[in-house]
């Protein structure tokens, strides 16, 4: 399954906001092994432009 930027923002958010990786990948449909690797890219330093990206969508609900 190819998961959007947006919902990979989102789901990287919830976990990052304390939410428990488990439970997001129960809610959106997602396998595990994404949900760990994407958490592990923010967590790597690549955090930072992430954070400008989910403002960006947050704010306009556009990620392009």
């Amino acid at each position: 399954m190819k998961c959007s930027l947006t919902l990979r923002i989102r789901a990287v958010q919830r976990v990052v906001d304390g939410e428990s990786p488990e439970v997001v990948i129960q809610a959106l449909g997602m396998s595990r092994a994404c949900i760990y690797e994407w958490r592990a890219a923010y967590r790597g330093g690549r955090g930072l432009c992430l954070n400008a990206i989910i403002f960006k969508v947050l704010r306009t609900g556009c990620n392009s």
